[in-house]
């Protein structure tokens, strides 16, 4: 399985031209494919066992390095929000320690 790879988009045309070989690629290297119309995507292609149960450090790091960096401001709102999500969590009675 290609555990590294993110989703490949292609057009519903692309797709129904190569339908065996993106199906052999879901199947045989896990790939994941987005299909689209014009400029939405419209379905997802995806295995159905043995689906990794979240990403990998390579694959969140190459979806961070992929969006736009945030202002000043949203940063600043970013490090607000964490601080107050781990305050909260501090607070939060664990019940499986009574």
């Amino acid at each position: 399985m290609n555990a590294t790879a993110l989703p490949i988009s292609v057009t519903a045309t692309e797709f129904t031209r190569g339908i065996s070989d993106y199906l052999s690629q879901v199947q045989y290297r896990g790939q994941v494919i987005d299909i689209s119309r014009g400029k939405k995507v419209i379905a997802r292609v995806t295995p159905i066992a043995d689906q990794p149960k979240g990403l990998t450090a390579g694959q969140v790091e190459a979806l961070l390095a992929s969006l736009p960096p945030l202002s000043r401001e949203e940063r600043e709102s970013f490090a607000v929000d964490i601080a107050a999500g781990r305050a909260e969590r501090a607070s939060t009675r664990d019940p499986w320690e009574d």
